[in-house]
């Protein structure tokens, strides 16, 4: 049976009269047809349900509240509150309103509205899934083993993938340790050489550039080692092991040869004997009678009795000449360099 009451005193009556004839139906206030999944069904366009208004300190004092029951606080953070806990051991938790009043979990999440935020320390697990966008920030860092990350995500420990890998700014995806990634023996200040063409996995291509370029750990990382303001530049240099500092730098791909490169030998040989040709030797002084003539032209004057000759040495007369040997060279410097193969050499900075 359905009941209609115009009249809110005669409401009052008849419910105070037949407190139990419509615990099978459904009761309608301004209405002739309650809907029938409503026990109490109010209607009005001009005025609301006005539910019991207690201070925080009477809501906590009411016995067993029944799991549902709902009471508006008036006092501390005012709300509707209801029980979500069993009567033994209520759990008194507030309603959001329209207006968006923050509702703080007890892991730490805060739900204002429609939205829930992460309002604190997170005190349990949690989970947050929505369709295929399980967490994602619009800025600032996330930390994770450390409470001051540098970087979008920095995490202070081991990172451990089960499956897919990871994935770097190149557009590859790296599931093992082979092909140059970090591998877990990987220790900072080692050498490779590659064929990749940029940083990557925490090594560092060794190319010059100013140290700045880096992300913060790697610098520090880089000053450990005795990296300067610049990272050396192995471009057209082979590693090689010295007794000097490490990271020095040396030899060129070129030499010069001077005279100390030299041998130290004598050239030897003739001169072309084709053309006759004589030479002046010194003045000889005999008696009267001239000397036999042994050049091919001589002459003769008196001193006293002595008679003395000047003469030159015939064409075929043993004699020595000067030589030069002109090189005709221009100084070009020599290429050292061997054939080779062009790779990339990277020092491992970690990320």
């Amino acid at each position: 049976m359905t009941h209609f009451f115009p009249r809110t005193g005669r409401v009052l009556l008849l419910l105070l009269a037949l407190p139990f004839a419509a615990q099978a139906q459904s009761v309608g206030i301004g209405t002739t047809a309650p809907n029938a999944s409503a026990a109490f069904d109010v209607v009005s366009t001009a005025k609301g349900a006005l539910l019991p208004r207690l201070t925080s300190a009477q809501r906590a004092a009411i016995a067993n509240p029944a799991t549902g029951l709902i009471v508006f606080q008036t006092d501390g953070t005012p709300g509707y509150y209801y029980n979500s806990g069993p009567p033994a051991t209520p759990v008194w938790d507030q309603i959001a309103t329209a207006a968006g009043t923050a509702v703080t979990a007890g892991n730490g999440l805060t739900k204002t509205g429609q939205n829930i935020v992460l309002g604190g320390t997170l005190t349990q697990a949690t989970t947050i899934a929505q369709g295929s966008n399980v967490f994602a920030l619009t800025g600032g860092n996330v930390g994770i083993g450390t409470a001051a990350p540098t970087q979008k995500l920095e995490v202070a420990g081991t990172v451990y993938s089960t499956s897919g890998g990871f994935k770097f700014p190149d557009g590859t995806t790296q599931a093992t340790a082979a092909g140059g990634a970090a591998a877990p023996g990987s220790t900072v200040g080692d050498i490779k050489q590659g064929l990749q063409a940029a940083d990557h996995a925490g090594w560092v291509k060794l190319d010059g550039r100013l140290k700045t370029a880096l992300t913060p750990t790697q610098q520090a990382r880089a000053t450990a080692l005795g990296i300067g303001a610049n990272l050396p530049d192995a471009s057209g240099r082979v590693l090689k092991q010295t007794s000097g500092a490490l990271l020095s730098t040396g030899g060129t791909n070129a030499a010069t040869i001077d005279q100390t490169n030299l041998p130290n030998i004598s050239l030897t040989g003739s001169t072309d004997y084709v053309g006759d040709h004589s030479h002046a030797v010194a003045t000889f002084c005999f008696g009267t009678a001239a000397p036999t003539a042994g050049g091919t032209a001589y002459s003769q004057y008196t001193t006293g009795r002595i008679n003395c000759y000047s003469y030159n040495t015939g064409a075929a007369g043993a004699h020595t000449h000067g030589v030069t040997l002109p090189l005709g060279g221009s100084g070009t410097a020599l290429p050292v360099e061997d054939a080779y193969l062009s790779v990339n050499q990277f020092v491992y900075l970690g990320l």
